[in-house]
């Protein structure tokens, strides 16, 4: 119990067959049920499905719901097991027994700790109070709810409902370079799960779990989009995000809110700090991926999409961070690997290096010139000057060694301004520095 709430609680998070998982546990439980004369009948209306989950943790709230069923259970009776969809559309587990019910008095402490309905019965039945209050813990650490519906000489059913673990199909924009999303999220176990369920789906994650993590994170790496949780260590999600809003290279950041409630501030907050979605815990796999998604394609359909071809990895990396919250970039180290590219998408701008490794970067200048109605602008990029023959081919130039970051990225950030606000091709702006 010590571990649940202290966050040190190792959950090795896996997807399991819950009908394998449900027929493990009872099994495991039958003799103990034979103690009282009661049996367990399982019932699955569902085909084979999967949870994410750890399978000894989930075999131990198994293990706690059908031993409490079998206990107060009427002997020579049955206690039913169903696997059904619940309303929300998650994955319920049932426990159903025909006792006595739970006393009205004690419904609000039944998943305290140490929680007992009454003496005698905790001296005729034995236990410690423990079970139903670690069960809780465990099933909200697997993002998941547990509950209870009681009657009186009727029985009781105890069910806990979790995510499906689902191989949720690829947008057509995951087809392209990877997309990179940042999890901000101080719980290691829903970070996980978060992770997971995005991997699932084509995503890259890296996971932060506070503020000041996101904002490193950030500021060393290309996201297109961040998922956040408003209840963190240190600094809140609502004020990190606004903090986000001020920079220039995160402004755009398309974030999703996942929080326990994220209502109250979040909705206050959508306007101002473009929230895509405010997701509650626990975590809905299908709205989730939904909510990134659109993430993904509002940051694929506001920024442009720029090709650098160069085949120094240092430059390259320069480059990206540059233009981190300008422009999806996408680097080619080769004349080949330009060409396939090219072949694949389409590109708003082209950042050109003279020399590659396997020929000349002016070689594709006639290529780049022939695509459709409206030629692609490009940029030279080089350590050498431009020839006068070359240079009135091109959008514009730039020498490494004399230009600063900052003019790389004004200047790319006219051609592509003046390239969107033009059905025709620009009138070339030459910068040679």
């Amino acid at each position: 119990m010590k571990k649940l709430e202290s966050g040190k609680m190792h959950f090795d998070i896996k997807p399991l067959d819950l009908l394998s998982l449900v027929e493990q546990a009872i099994t495991a439980n039958h003799a103990y049920g034979e103690q009282f004369g009661v049996t367990f009948q399982l019932t699955c209306t569902l085909p084979p499905v999967q949870v994410s989950a750890d399978h000894n943790r989930l075999l131990q709230v198994l293990t706690n719901l059908l031993s409490n069923a079998a206990k107060f259970s009427a002997p020579a009776s049955q206690v039913d097991v169903t696997i059904t969809r619940s309303a929300e559309g998650m994955l319920r587990v049932a426990v159903i027994d025909h006792g006595s019910g739970i006393p009205e008095e004690f419904r609000s402490r039944i998943f305290q700790k140490f929680a007992q309905a009454d003496a005698s019965t905790t001296r005729q039945k034995g236990g410690t109070g423990l079970g139903l209050s670690i069960s809780k813990a465990i099933i909200e650490k697997l993002g998941g709810r547990i509950g209870f519906e009681t009657e009186i000489n009727i029985g009781t059913t105890f069910y806990f409902d979790l995510p499906e673990h689902c191989q949720l199909p690829q947008s057509a924009p995951l087809n392209q370079p990877q997309m990179r999303v940042l999890i901000c999220e101080d719980s290691p176990d829903v970070a996980m799960l978060l992770s997971l369920i995005l991997k699932q789906a084509g995503f890259s994650t890296d996971i932060a779990y506070n503020a000041d993590q996101a904002k490193q994170f950030l500021a060393q790496q290309h996201y297109d989009a961040m998922t956040v949780d408003l209840m963190l260590p240190g600094q809140d999600g609502i004020s990190l995000i606004r903090e986000l809003r001020e920079q220039e290279v995160t402004r755009s950041l398309p974030v999703v809110v996942v929080s326990a409630c994220p209502h109250e501030e979040a909705e206050l907050s959508t306007g101002s700090l473009a929230i895509i979605d405010c997701l509650e815990k626990p975590i809905n796999p299908e709205r989730l991926m939904v909510a990134v998604q659109q993430a993904v394609l509002q940051t694929l359909g506001n920024k442009p999409r720029v090709l650098h071809i160069e085949d120094d990895l240092d430059v390259v990396q320069v480059v990206a961070t540059i233009l981190n919250g300008t422009a999806h970039v996408t680097s080619a180290l080769s004349l080949q690997e330009a060409l396939h590219q090219l072949s694949q998408q389409t590109f708003d701008l082209v950042i050109l290096d003279l020399n590659l490794k396997d020929g000349m970067g002016m070689e594709l200048i006639p290529y780049l010139n022939s695509q459709g109605s409206s030629p692609i602008p490009v940029v030279v990029f080089s350590a050498q000057e431009v020839s006068q023959e070359a240079f009135h081919q091109v959008t514009a130039a730039l020498v490494k060694s004399r230009t600063s970051n900052q003019e790389l990225l004004q200047t790319i950030q006219s051609l592509i301004r003046r390239r969107r606000t033009s059905e025709s091709h620009p009138s070339p702006v030459r910068v040679l520095e």
